[in-house]
């Protein structure tokens, strides 16, 4: 009721879509399903979403989505990438922002060390968990296995390692600038 589809492809073959109320697809848009989009939320031109994909009311995406829970109000409104992830309510991503969910080397799986003690993840690909009112600044880059509390934020640029961030910390990149002649 009240979505309004302006263009864009939808792929069934893999499962069903539905579109909450309200929804906006704009051209441009390709979405495969099984995908479920809650209420309000405005798919914008370029946004890829790879299926196996819940999103929550009133979000806005525009980038690149598989295998990720978005609560409501959660926002990818730009070019980036979001893989096997959990977006908290409100959570953020810049410009250019990825998780990356798959370790450098295939054979590895995704570990995480929390207080000394190493946590297998137990999946071969594990994103980020980025918790409400979280933010990954433009072209932010998260490693496989980071968990990002709420209220969390990183500047633009930053990597961030796997691990645990925050609550309520405020991750800023320190790069060096070397000239040369």
């Amino acid at each position: 009721r009240g979505a309004r589809v302006s263009g864009g492809a939808f792929d069934l073959s893999a499962g069903s879509l539905f579109l909450g109320a309200n929804t906006v697809v704009e051209p441009g848009t390709l979405v495969r399903g099984p995908t479920l989009v809650g209420a309000g939320v405005t798919l914008r031109h370029g946004a890829y979403v790879r299926g196996d994909v819940v999103l929550g009311a009133n979000g806005v995406f525009g980038g690149e989505l598989k295998n990720v829970l978005a609560l409501d109000e959660a926002e990818l409104p730009h070019t980036g990438y979001c893989g096997d992830s959990l977006l908290g309510h409100h959570a953020h991503f810049g410009c250019g922002a990825v998780t990356a969910n798959f370790p450098l080397f295939a054979a590895s799986r995704p570990v995480l060390t929390l207080r000394g003690t190493r946590y297998d993840l137990g999946r071969r690909k594990f994103g980020a968990v980025l918790g409400d009112g979280s933010q990954l600044g433009c072209n932010g880059v998260t490693e496989p296995g980071c968990l990002i509390a709420p209220d969390t934020h990183a500047y633009p640029l930053c990597r961030l390692a796997r691990g645990v961030y925050g609550p309520h910390e405020l991750l800023k990149n320190r790069p060096t600038i070397e000239r040369a002649p």
